[in-house]
């Protein structure tokens, strides 16, 4: 009988020891140095594309447990952007679009609502669209954007208004999400115009007076549609009476693009 007590204590014993040893374990905690023993292609995305949640959060500060330890070692996103004053953070299904271990590598695939999602971040961008209507006001973001900070050329889907135009030129005069609006610097040549207005350069160019040397938009000045007065430039150069009775600089002058000097 005693032997018999004896064996139960040592069983006992033993099992008291190997549970004991795995709670140290787990007490004393990983590492992050730990993390890549295992998950190698986890930590070499993180290192390649983390962007913040590489430099300033560690794997440890995201996965607090580790299974069998404390259940799911998925940690919720809100546990860091919840506290985001930013709309798109309130936004639920974080991984339709993102993978925290390169969250900025976003995917729009698994989305159907890609507007209000980015919106919620780029709500600038969302303004401008809706101040300044457009075709383009009616897209969805994945029209443009396949994925995050990708996006077509505007000759992608629209033909240049002349052939040395490129990219780079379009931006020079548009914004993709305000295009009717168009601005631009004092450096634009006319022959950027005459894709549009070809016959008033034509004009313009043909003509002897000194307007033939100006571009256009030393006239136009710095936004599309911008139309002086005459005044502007010359104010009125003849006798007031002269002024009074012919008001409109045109009826004699016909037009800045095709001045007549001898009307």
């Amino acid at each position: 009988m005693r032997s018999l007590l004896l064996r139960v204590s040592l069983f006992l014993f033993f099992v008291l020891l190997t549970i004991v040893t795995d709670q140290e374990v787990y007490a004393v905690g990983l590492a992050n140095d730990d993390c890549i023993k295992c998950h190698t292609q986890e930590v070499s995305l993180i290192l390649d594309k983390g962007m913040k949640h590489r430099s300033e959060v560690s794997c440890l500060d995201c996965h607090e447990t580790h299974p069998p330890e404390g259940g799911s070692a998925i940690s919720a996103c809100g546990l860091c952007h919840a506290t985001s004053d930013r709309s798109h953070f309130a936004l639920k299904s974080c991984n339709e679009c993102h993978n925290p271990h390169s969250p900025l590598d976003i995917d729009f695939a698994k989305t159907d609502s890609v507007a209000l999602v980015c919106i919620g971040c780029h709500d600038s961008v969302g303004d401008q669209l809706t101040d300044f209507p457009s075709m383009h006001s009616d897209l969805d973001c994945t029209e443009c954007h396949s994925r995050h900070d990708s996006w077509q050329s505007c000759l992608d889907c629209h033909t240049a208004h002349t052939e040395e135009m490129d990219y780079d030129v379009c931006l020079r005069c548009h914004t993709p999400h305000a295009p009717r609006v168009v601005k631009y610097n004092a450096d634009v040549p006319n022959a950027w115009c005459s894709g549009c207005h070809g016959a008033v350069v034509s004009q313009l160019a043909a003509n002897p007076s000194k307007h033939q040397t100006l571009r256009c938009v030393y006239c136009h000045k710095d936004q599309h549609m911008m139309t002086p007065s005459c005044e502007t430039c010359h104010g009125q150069p003849h006798a007031s009476i002269m002024h009074k009775k012919f008001p409109n600089c045109r009826e004699c002058h016909i037009g800045p693009h095709n001045l007549d000097l001898l009307s």
